[in-house]
């Protein structure tokens, strides 16, 4: 998923990256899914493993494209995680 660009003077991250992150954030805050039934769905064996994964990913993309990663990281910390997973 993760992906790097750099036909240009500064790295990017793909389109293909991008989409990925913005499906995960799309099912993680609507209120049908949210954070369970998404991580079931994707396959995650803990809803904490995949929190940690996405913030990774996160993380990365901060690197790469700092006010886009930031902007990651604030709606994956806004996401209404279960206490218990």
């Amino acid at each position: 998923m993760v992906g790097l660009l750099t036909d240009r003077a500064e790295p990017r991250l793909t389109r293909e990256c991008k989409s990925k992150m913005q499906q995960h954030l799309y099912y993680l805050e609507s209120p049908d899914v949210g954070p369970l039934k998404h991580a079931y769905q994707r396959g995650f064996s803990a809803v904490a493993g995949m929190r940690n994964h996405l913030l990774g990913l996160a993380a990365y993309a901060c690197q790469i494209e700092k006010d886009y990663g930031e902007a990651l990281v604030k709606r994956l910390r806004a996401v209404p995680w279960p206490l218990v997973y």
